[in-house]
């Protein structure tokens, strides 16, 4: 997580480490979810766009410092996407699995 800070790294190579660090947390918390909780999420992609999206409209549209946005889309993110949720934690199984993957699908049409 510190080697974009730690080494002298072109922007490219910036870029990707940054990414690699974005997908290796959403294997980890694939990974926490199934193994440990006995979860398969497949909205795990959604939630964590959610968080990039608010915190993109806290940037922009609100004019707030990207330090500020962060921890605020975080926040809010995590609320939003909690409220989505509850109603699914009652599923069990792949009906669980099944309506994770409908949030992704059916949200973007609104």
């Amino acid at each position: 997580m510190i080697l974009p800070f730690v080494l002298e790294l072109a922007p490219y190579w910036k870029r990707v480490v940054n990414i690699m660090c974005a997908y290796s947390l959403l294997a980890l918390s694939f990974d926490f979810l199934a193994n440990y909780v006995g979860l398969v999420c497949l909205g795990g992609a959604f939630f964590t766009g959610m968080g990039g999206y608010l915190s993109a409209i806290f940037n922009v549209y609100f004019g707030l410092p990207i330090y500020l946005s962060i921890p605020l889309a975080t926040i809010g993110g995590a609320a939003l996407c909690t409220a989505l949720l509850l109603p699914c934690l009652p599923l069990r199984g792949v009906y669980f699995a099944i309506v994770t993957l409908m949030y992704p699908f059916s949200l973007p049409a609104l």
